[in-house]
């Protein structure tokens, strides 16, 4: 994964992105799903705890930084579904993109990770307080949601404004 980070931009440029995830007419945009980069990140995230490659912060540091410009979008409080503009905020924040926050921020101190992980996550959490409607595949749909809450919730509690 090291080696396909780009170095500029910290981010994954998949090219040309598949046609579920962009599909503008002219020229399909580079990128991917957030909660894709996120799940590297987290998978970077953990060899890091296990081996202390020293490698490893920077690169998890520059990823989320690279997925909160790629995706984030402050006025929805969400991160978009992929790197294509045209793609929406989903409204339902990925628990993986959580987690991949919080692991940022346990690294690397970032201020702007910990800003954006506290906007997302006062937006999650009054979401959360709607129970979904029961039904087929919702166990599914509140575990993708609920990753990352714990990890998320005791570092912010930890961390002033």
């Amino acid at each position: 994964a090291l080696r396909d980070q780009d170095p500029v931009c910290g981010g994954w440029l998949i090219y040309p992105m598949a046609w579920d995830h962009c599909t503008c007419k002219t020229a399909r945009h580079t990128g991917m799903a957030g909660f894709i980069t996120a799940i590297l990140i987290n998978g970077i995230s953990r060899y890091y705890a296990l081996s202390g490659d020293e490698r490893l912060p920077s690169a998890i540091e520059r990823a989320v930084t690279f997925l909160d410009n790629d995706t984030w979008r402050e006025e929805n409080t969400d991160w978009r579904y992929t790197s294509c503009p045209a793609s929406k905020p989903r409204m339902d924040q990925p628990g993986v993109v959580i987690m991949a926050h919080v692991n940022s921020i346990r690294f690397s101190d970032n201020p702007e990770h910990l800003r954006v992980l506290r906007v997302a996550w006062d937006a999650k959490f009054e979401r959360l307080r709607q129970a979904p409607e029961p039904g087929p595949g919702v166990g599914k749909t509140y575990t993708f949601l609920m990753y990352g809450c714990a990890e998320a919730i005791g570092l912010l509690t930890r961390r002033k404004e």
